[in-house]
């Protein structure tokens, strides 16, 4: 599952999509899982300070398409539209290290073989190291791919969008200059480091043969229905190739950005909290035991209702409810570390 975001008469609009494959076209496909409009931040509900709880209809909708707990998946999808305060608490939570990826099955290597195009090979070879001369890609291990395997061509157009935010503004033209192997349809040597040395016009026009070749590609777009012009997903790519220039290599900013690769980055130590089981049963109503059984959509659930009843406004005590929030939120780390 994922989020799109649609621009359409000088407005963003959201929404959940979820690919499948579509036995009768035999490729991946997408359907719309629930519209969220223009404000997604409405779908959200902030119970106190560091509590956040999902509209009911959203949660039922993203359950029942997924088969899992909605609320984790949630706050990953709507991150950008969580109170700041909440993305730190819960980022505290979350596991700093990348996990191990185990190797690619026979299936997986058939999927890539079949479904990554040679355009996206080109996309994620430039994002991961930034090269320009691409000669090496086929070198790359396969393991690079996995986040595309299972997908629709619109969610891997909006996987790789996100991506292609980390780009510096003055490296874009550059960059589109590589993934459409611009370099292909030039004699010179220095054609694949030094596009910026080629004729701009006679390099535009070359840009402008290949989107279209591509606009015009089924196998890259899979299920995708052909319009009347230009896809929606490669409008971005005409627009910033004009509207940006090529611009020399910079070796401080190499630098900079070697050093920060190889950064660790540090995080405090989590505080514990000295509040007993006895304490934490009384307060929700529950034992231990049965709290620690109960998934995410449960507890949240059960968390809202002793939230009514605890909360200052409604005669309870302040400090029971804020040893509310404290089990509430341990209780959900533990979740996640599951």
């Amino acid at each position: 599952m994922y989020l799109a975001r649609t621009f359409h008469r000088g407005n963003h609009k959201y929404s959940l999509r979820q690919s499948y494959f579509d036995e009768h076209r035999g490729t991946y496909s997408h359907r719309q899982i629930f519209d969220l409009g223009r404000e997604p931040g409405r779908y959200i509900e902030r119970l106190d300070e560091r509590v956040i709880c999902f509209a009911e209809p959203l949660e039922d909708a993203v359950a029942e398409a997924s088969g899992k707990d909605p609320n984790i998946l949630l706050e990953k999808l709507l991150w950008d539209f969580l109170p700041a305060e909440i993305r730190r608490i819960i980022g505290q939570f979350q596991k700093q290290t990348t996990p191990k990826l185990s190797p690619l099955t026979p299936t997986e290597k058939a999927e890539i073989s079949r479904y990554v195009h040679i355009f996206d090979r080109r996309r994620l070879f430039y994002i991961r190291y930034g090269a320009v001369d691409q000669s090496r890609i086929y070198r790359v291990k396969d393991k690079l791919y996995r986040p595309l395997l299972f997908k629709s061509r619109d969610e891997k157009e909006y996987y790789i969008r996100e991506m292609e935010r980390a780009l510096r503004p003055d490296e874009l033209k550059k960059y589109i200059y590589v993934i459409f192997n611009l370099q292909q349809n030039f004699p010179q040597s220095y054609a694949a480091f030094m596009p910026e040395a080629l004729a701009e016009e006679q390099t535009e026009d070359v840009f402008l043969e290949e989107l279209c070749r591509l606009n015009d590609d089924s196998t890259f777009w899979q299920d995708e229905e052909e319009g009347q012009f230009l896809r929606e997903h490669l409008q971005g790519y005409l627009i910033s190739f004009f509207d940006s220039h090529f611009t020399r290599r910079s070796y401080d900013y190499d630098f900079y950005q070697s050093f920060r690769r190889a950064h660790r980055n540090f995080v405090w130590p989590q505080k514990k909290t000295a509040m007993t089981d006895e304490e934490s049963s009384r307060i929700f109503g529950k034992k231990m035991t049965e709290l620690k059984k109960m998934t995410l959509t449960e507890l949240t659930r059960l968390f809202r209702k002793s939230a009514k009843e605890h909360h200052p406004d409604s005669g309870g005590k302040a400090e029971d409810f804020i040893k509310l929030l404290e089990t509430f939120e341990i209780l959900k780390a533990n979740l996640r570390k599951k």
